[in-house]
């Protein structure tokens, strides 16, 4: 399991050091469920290829929210209004 805590990178106010917060927490819950060990620095590669990924999906979301995934050739045009009769 891939964790960024909130405020990665910044300073732990209050801290002996005010020591930063790591970027990035890697886990192996199914060996670790108490998430004790952390994995990041032994496996670089894994953590980076997991946050390209995550960086993906976050980056689809955020066109997704904005209707980047509605616009475009292949989106359904909206229904037409129909005309009201004249009385």
């Amino acid at each position: 399991m891939l964790h960024m805590p909130a405020g990665a990178g910044r300073s732990r106010k209050g801290e002996k050091g005010d020591k930063a917060l790591p970027p990035v927490l890697l886990y192996d819950v199914a060996k670790d469920p108490k998430e004790t060990a952390d994995l990041a620095a032994r496996e670089p590669e894994r953590v980076a290829k997991m946050t390209a990924t995550l960086a993906a999906w976050q980056a689809s979301v955020e066109k997704s929210l904005a209707g980047g995934d509605y616009t475009g050739s292949t989106s359904v045009p909206p229904p037409k209004k129909k005309k009201k009769a004249a009385q």
